[in-house]
Order: structure tokens, then sequence, then C-alpha cells
């Protein structure tokens, strides 16, 4: 108990140098290269998705299956991002431009209108 005890305080207190960092993507290649061709599982693992180098998107979810493309476009802001275009299931949902972060090279984080805090994936 003793021990358990002494191993959660040194966790509780280790420095926020152990903990990385959020780093947005920003560039294309460094998208492809982090992002692409990996299989993301939604945290709550009952979705996932491919961003395939073809420019297409796959993947499925509860409200089925998940397909559309994805390209870089400019905004209105100046700032290049990552746009796609799906259909989930019969629903088509229109183009929109999203932000990804990463956070070391297993979980990746993209923000949306409808989550502006972000939708967390795993990849192994």
């Amino acid at each position: 108990m003793f021990r358990l005890l002494t191993i959660i305080l040194v966790i509780s207190f280790a420095p926020a140098s152990f903990a990385q960092e959020a780093k947005t993507i920003k560039q294309e290649d460094t998208f492809i290269d982090m992002i692409v061709g990996k299989k993301w599982t939604h945290a709550w693992g009952k979705t996932w998705v491919k961003v395939n180098k073809d420019g297409t998107v796959i993947g499925d979810s509860p409200n089925g299956k998940i397909k559309g493309t994805w390209y870089w476009k400019q905004s209105a802001f100046s700032d290049k991002r990552w746009c796609r275009t799906v259909t989930v299931g019969s629903k088509e949902f229109k183009e929109e431009c999203q932000k990804f972060q990463t956070i070391g090279d297993r979980i990746m984080v993209n923000t949306t209108s409808s989550a502006p805090k972000g939708n967390y994936y795993f990849t192994k």
C-alpha cells in the first residue's frame, strides 16, 4: 500500500517536461507523414477513419460507412488546412476544413465546427 502511494505521489509531482505537447500540423507533407495511411480509432472506440494518399477517406462508425475525399485548401485566414467532404452512412456532410494536432506519433486531435475542443483518435 505504501509503495503504491509513493508511486502515485511521484507521478503526480513529475515535471511538466515529461508530458508531450500538442503540435499543430501546418504543412501538407507533415500531414502526409504523420496522418496519412494510418488507421485512426476514435477515443470512444466505435469509429475509425483512414486518410489515404490518393485523396480518399474511408472508415466505419455506428452511423455507417465513412467515404469521402480530402485535400489542402487555403482558408480565408491565410492558413492552409486539411479539408474533406464525406458521407457517413446515407448522410452527406458538406466540405469542412479542420485543424489537426498530434501528441507524439500515436495521438491525433482534429478540431471541427461540431467539436471545437477536438476529437481524439489513436493509432497503434
